[in-house]
């Protein structure tokens, strides 16, 4: 009786290692035959995670070199100078039925994000001997202050608006205004997203 259980035993432990046998050689032999397929599958992931993977180096690369542009814009912004005409409001006058005014020249550049003007050239502190860089007439006013920017048409004529008053500026060409009107509208956003952060 006993030789008869230990003998079904072996024959049940023989019949699982053929079982194993048979179904790792129909394994391997499917491996074989689906070889190709199987490389082709593996390249198509493969390719997809490596595009996944540039997607992402990528987005970061392209948000890294915008932070940088828009530092350097920043940069470039608050350190602006330039030569622009300034409209005297205060000598106006008629003339045959037409309004005539006055333009000077105005030394203008940006200080601590406000627009200054001044009818003398500003020194850098290093280029002089004593005192302070800017010139005794100098008039600033903040960014934030702008509540408003106007282009005149057929002009290359912006203006400012701010609750004191109105400054009319004339660049020589178009393009020079609108690289001024761009500079204080990014100084502009600039300087309220440093409020909305600190608040």
């Amino acid at each position: 009786m006993l030789s008869w259980i230990f003998g079904d035993r072996q024959k049940a432990k023989a019949a699982a290692k053929i079982q194993a046998v048979y179904r790792g050689r129909r394994e391997r032999q499917d491996i074989k035959e689906n070889l190709p397929h199987l490389r082709a599958e593996k390249g198509v992931r493969d390719g997809a995670a490596s595009r996944i993977n540039a997607h992402v180096r990528g987005t970061k690369t392209r948000a890294a070199v915008g932070a940088l542009r828009e530092e350097r814009q920043l940069t470039e912004a608050r350190s602006r100078t330039g030569v622009l005409e300034k409209r005297l409001a205060s000598k106006s006058f008629a003339l045959g039925g037409r309004t005539v005014v006055i333009w000077q020249r105005r030394y203008v550049r940006i200080d601590d994000y406000h627009f200054c003007y001044s009818s003398r050239p500003y020194k850098p502190a290093w280029a002089l001997s004593r005192g302070s860089g800017a010139p005794s007439d100098e008039k600033r006013l903040s960014v934030l202050d702008v509540r408003d920017i106007l282009t005149v048409e057929g002009t290359n004529e912006f203006i400012l608006v701010s609750p004191s008053a109105r400054l009319h500026f004339h660049c020589a060409t178009a393009i020079d205004m609108q690289s001024w009107i761009s500079t204080i509208t990014l100084l502009q956003e600039h300087r309220r997203g440093e409020a909305r952060g600190g608040a």
